[in-house]
């Protein structure tokens, strides 16, 4: 095995570049370029591509599929580091960017290089905000919906086989198992120790995700999961497949299941306490730290949480008028919206459609292709949406599956709205026009949820208006709909985590604006807020950012504005803070009025 074995890398690669980064930043202190900062800047952003693309096996995994092949130190299968320590070099590594920005002119730069360098300042503000808030690292790694014991079964699950080696690294990854949920204990008892604060719900709700995965083989989703995965290597002979399934059931025997058990047992035997306010701000720097989640997960461009809170209170307002006009004009609108899908039955003739019909209105991408398959009976909990494995991001988008479940191909208006999120013009479409056209490797390592998301919300949005059926009043309906639901639960997020509603509140909200009073609706949309904060904000604001700058820019440009063009400037800016998104939208405004008057 040709492989470079490398526990400590992470760690390492991190301190030299910060190394790295101080001592070219005091060279350019004393020498200033007089002109160019060009070279400067290349340096920086191979360096950082370097350190990131090395910072851990799974990061590695997702950005390349040959480290090696792209001169990257190849690093050891294991789940990521948790540790103080950890925490601590993040911070330095952020500090180090930080300073080596400071010495770069970004005026001396082109327009690319200069966007960039605002992304990753951007990048380094948000990082250096952390400092201080490393007891929230608990409430993100135990979180009953969000946390390890739910990503590490994702993980794991969805783990692509293409080679023996994959095979290898999946075992060895699986032996790291126990030395993850000891730091995890480890550290949520010092945490509770020094005066972090869990509920009896938090700590129920956690031993419940772990449940699963303390089954016996026989009906343990990561045992059945694996001999479908081995079918990714094709030329795997009936030998070699019989031991890999022995070894793997001697893993989930010996290691798995009682690690996962383990875990339950350590998360049941931490110390508990009621809370009035169960949300962030119900903590000491909970606010700050909420404050810190909108910046970093939303990247809006929305000055503060109360301005935030008034747009989704108002764009509730707003959809709720329409609505009602709506539906006073056609009381039977929402039952034909329904019906309007029903000639979607089959998911591979739903994804044609989707797929031509995005070409009408989006930039168009290459061969890329989706074939729609029955989602596996192992993989039930893993996956709520339909999904797909996702390649290293080095390589294309060609020729995936999309795993659909039973039930939503038994029902058709939940069937076109999930695959246009996820495929068309949504998920996939998006990951493949990004990996055809956005190559800078330093862009393939940042990531801004805001913006991703909010572009999937989007495209399900406008796949409403594709020639499905739905007449115009219906297209509204459900667009209206769409953005309601999304508001209800954003708002909810800061209500819950900024300022102080229990689930009480949540259900008063609910049920004397909208009618529900089903306990169990607002429990478990509080819950949500409550483990995963800032989550459904970061959907919702990258969605309205989104809506918002189209119809500035067609207000703008009246008769010249294009849909096309609009959808082509936002994936050519790609994934970034809208703050940043914001400010080259008004160029590209000019831009457009000017080819106009030249045609």
């Amino acid at each position: 095995m040709k492989q470079t074995i490398r526990r400590i890398l992470p760690r390492t690669a991190g301190m030299l570049l910060a190394v790295s980064l101080c001592l070219s930043g005091c060279q350019n202190a004393e020498m200033p370029s007089e002109n160019d900062d060009s070279p400067a800047f290349s340096q920086l952003k191979e360096e950082f591509y370097q350190a990131a693309a090395s910072f851990d096996y799974l990061t590695q995994k997702r950005l390349v599929k040959d480290p090696e092949t792209a001169g990257l130190s190849v690093c050891y299968p294991s789940f990521p580091d948790f540790s103080e320590n950890a925490w601590k070099e993040e911070l330095d590594l952020a500090k180090s960017l930080r300073f080596q920005l400071n010495t770069i002119d970004s005026t001396a730069l082109d327009s690319q290089d200069q966007f960039l360098f605002q992304i990753l300042s951007e990048y380094a503000d948000c990082q250096l905000e952390k400092e201080g808030m490393e007891s929230f690292r608990v409430l993100s790694l135990l979180s009953p919906e969000s946390g390890l014991v739910v990503q590490v079964p994702r993980i794991l699950g969805t783990f692509s086989f293409e080679t023996r080696q994959d095979v290898e690294d999946y075992f060895t990854l699986l032996s790291d198992l126990p030395r993850l949920f000891k730091d995890l204990a480890d550290l949520a008892r010092q945490e509770v120790s020094d005066g972090l604060v869990l509920t009896p719900e938090w700590i129920q709700d956690a031993e419940n995700a772990c449940s699963p995965y303390c089954l016996d083989t026989e009906h343990n989703s990561l045992s059945l999961s694996f001999s479908r995965q081995l079918e990714g290597i094709s030329d795997l002979t009936p030998e070699e497949r019989t031991a890999y399934e022995e070894q793997h059931q001697k893993s989930m025997d010996e290691t798995v299941i009682p690690s996962f058990q383990k875990l339950a047992q350590d998360i049941r035997s931490l110390s508990v306490q009621t809370m009035k306010q169960e949300g962030l701000c119900g903590r000491t720097g909970g606010q700050a730290f909420y404050r810190h989640l909108v910046r970093s997960l939303t990247g809006t461009s929305y000055r503060d949480i109360s301005q935030i809170k008034s747009i989704l209170e108002e764009q509730l307002q707003n959809n709720t008028r329409s609505m009602n006009r709506l539906l006073a004009e056609s009381p039977d609108l929402r039952a034909s919206s329904v019906s309007a899908f029903d000639r979607f039955s089959d998911a591979d003739q739903l994804l044609s459609f989707l797929q031509e019909e995005t070409e009408k209105h989006f930039p168009e991408t290459g061969d890329s292709r989706l074939t729609a398959c029955l989602f596996p009976e192992e993989l039930t909990g893993l996956w709520d949406v339909p999904g797909f494995f996702t390649p290293a991001r080095d390589q294309t988008m060609e020729n995936q599956n999309i795993w659909v479940s039973q039930s939503m191909l038994e029902n058709p208006s939940q069937l076109y709205p999930a695959l246009a999120q996820s495929a068309y013009p949504g998920a996939f479409y998006r990951e493949s026009w990004l990996r055809e056209n956005l190559t800078d490797p330093v862009r393939q390592v940042l990531s801004f949820p805001g913006w991703e998301k909010g572009w999937d919300l989007y495209a399900r949005s406008y796949s409403f208006s594709f020639e499905n059926g739905l007449s115009r009043q219906s297209r509204q309906l459900v667009r209206l709909t769409l953005s309601s639901s999304l508001t209800v639960r954003a708002l909810i997020d800061i209500q819950v985590n900024y300022y102080g509603w229990g689930q009480e509140e949540v259900q008063k909200f609910l049920e004397e604006n909208y009618g529900v009073s089903h306990e169990r609706v607002a429990e478990s949309i509080y819950r949500s807020a409550v483990y995963s904060p800032c989550q459904s904000l970061a959907s919702c604001i990258g969605y309205l950012e989104i809506r918002q700058m189209k119809t500035q820019a067609a207000e703008t440009l009246g008769q010249q504005f294009n849909e096309m063009e609009f959808h082509r400037f936002l994936l050519e800016t790609g994934p970034a803070p809208f703050s940043l998104i914001r400010s080259r939208l008004d160029t590209w405004i000019t831009s457009q009025n000017m080819n106009a008057l030249t045609r």
